[in-house]
C-alpha cells in the first residue's frame, strides 16, 4: 500500500495578509484585511474570514455614529454575508 502525502502550499498573497491580520490593532484595516482574505481564501476557510468580520462590523455600527463609518462597516458586513452565502451554497 502506497500512501500519498498532500502537502498544500498557501498562497503567499494569503500568508501575508495573515501576517499583517495578526499584528492589526485597528478595526478599519483588521475589516479590509479580513474582506480581503474572505474573497481570496479557498471556499472551506471563508467562515474562518468572514464571521470575524461580522462580528466586528456590527459592534462598530452600533457605538459609531459618523455617517461615512457606519457605510463603510456596513459595505463590509455585505460582504461578509455575501461570502457566508456564497460557502454555504457551495455546500
Amino acid at each position: 500500500m502506497i500512501l500519498q502525502q498532500h502537502i498544500y502550499a498557501q498562497d503567499p498573497v494569503i500568508d501575508s495578509l495573515n501576517l499583517v491580520l495578526k499584528d492589526t490593532k485597528n478595526d478599519t484595516t483588521r475589516l479590509n484585511i479580513l474582506s480581503e482574505l474572505s474573497e481570496l481564501c479557498e471556499i472551506e476557510d471563508i467562515l474562518k474570514y468572514a464571521e470575524p468580520i461580522v462580528k466586528l462590523s456590527e459592534s462598530n455600527i452600533l457605538k459609531d455614529t459618523d455617517k461615512t463609518h457606519k457605510l463603510f462597516y456596513l459595505k463590509h458586513l455585505a460582504t461578509a454575508f455575501n461570502n457566508i452565502g456564497f460557502y454555504y451554497d457551495q455546500q
